[in-house]
């Protein structure tokens, strides 16, 4: 996983938080305004970007060779032919 999907899966997390937060106030009696649901619909949209986003990083990311696993970077050892 590259920094890039990192920064936008918390920035995703974020959002969710946001929506979750206007949910709660839609759902209280009588609190259901239009703007409170324009604000939803518009962290739901980011929230879509975010996810094409996230899919479009993963798809840019260099593949990683076989067997490879991030904790290899630090090992003093080269790493073992997987075949």
């Amino acid at each position: 996983m590259t920094d890039y999907v990192k920064t936008l899966q918390n920035a995703r997390e974020q959002m969710v938080k946001a929506r979750r937060e206007v949910a709660e106030e839609l759902a209280r009696p009588y609190s259901d305004t239009p703007r409170s649901r324009t604000i939803f619909i518009e962290i739901q949209t980011v929230i879509e970007q975010i996810d094409k986003a996230i899919a479009e990083e993963q798809r840019l990311a260099p593949p990683r060779p076989k067997g490879f696993s991030p904790d290899d970077r630090y090992s003093e050892e080269p790493p073992q032919d997987c075949r």
